[in-house]
């Protein structure tokens, strides 16, 4: 079920602040792609052993605790600490964000419908130039990424969470 016009906004808020605090404080974030992966409920300013998917589902676990308003995980594993990128497309992909109109909260997934393997979350609205998009693919920490294309792999698409449509 969507939320509110309301309860989005500040649902977006918090997860644009967590992005931002991720960023700046990459040197605490380590990659890993262990699972189940740890951190639920853990500040962004914290020590972190994450990955892109992972990372994701803290992202929204926080608004959604923050904001008082929690949405279902985005990876579709109920914040079990188990579910990765193609969890993340199967639970998103009848929800395609429209192009070039890109919210706070939306995925990007690349790779390809078969095999996935990298995604990243929007953290400043715009269109494909102008969103800013939050990554963490590598041991450098969160990092912020204009424009959706800069992967090496194909985008399978940009998807919004049910929750925000």
């Amino acid at each position: 079920m969507a939320l509110s016009p309301n309860a989005k906004l500040a649902f977006r808020k918090q997860l644009a602040d967590f992005c931002l605090d991720a960023e700046r404080y990459a040197s605490r974030w380590r990659y890993s792609q262990r699972r189940p992966y740890s951190g639920i409920g853990a500040a962004p300013q914290t020590w972190h052993t994450n990955d892109c998917s992972s990372y994701s589902a803290l992202c929204y676990w926080w608004a959604g605790h923050y904001s008082k308003h929690p949405v279902a995980d985005c990876l579709g594993w109920h914040y079990s600490g188990y579910g990765n990128t193609q969890s993340a497309y199967l639970y998103l992909k009848p929800h395609r964000a429209p192009v070039d109109r890109y919210r706070i909260g939306d995925m990007a997934i690349y790779g390809s419908v078969w095999d996935t393997v990298h995604m990243m979350i929007c953290r400043k609205e715009g269109t494909e130039n102008s969103a800013v998009w939050s990554s963490f693919g590598r041991d450098a920490g969160p990092e912020a990424r204009s424009g959706i294309h800069y992967h090496p792999s194909p985008l399978v698409g940009v998807f919004r969470h049910p929750a925000l449509l």
